[in-house]
């Protein structure tokens, strides 16, 4: 697989551990885990269809909280149905 500058960048800084905690990350993991516990009870498949790019960002920043890209999309899923986050159109 071929990756362009910035997504050789981003394959470097986590091969390198080159990132931060975010500031609140004890409440994000209590969240996630949380999003977690509750994505593996009750689940569905689906197919979702994202550019090379957005995807190598999604599984990054999943490296960064220590949890499954797949769980990171889930909760953030989660957290715009329930009115917790705002999408930006």
């Amino acid at each position: 697989m071929e990756f362009d500058k910035y997504e050789q960048d981003i394959l470097e800084d986590i091969e390198n551990d080159n990132f931060q905690r975010v500031s609140n990350f004890n409440e994000e993991l209590d969240f996630l885990k949380e999003a977690s516990a509750s994505y593996t009870k009750k689940s569905q498949k689906i197919s979702v269809r994202l550019t090379e790019t957005d995807l190598t960002k999604i599984k990054s920043k999943g490296v960064e909280l220590s949890i499954p890209y797949q769980t990171l999309i889930s909760s953030l899923i989660h957290q715009f149905v329930n009115d917790k986050i705002e999408v930006r159109l």
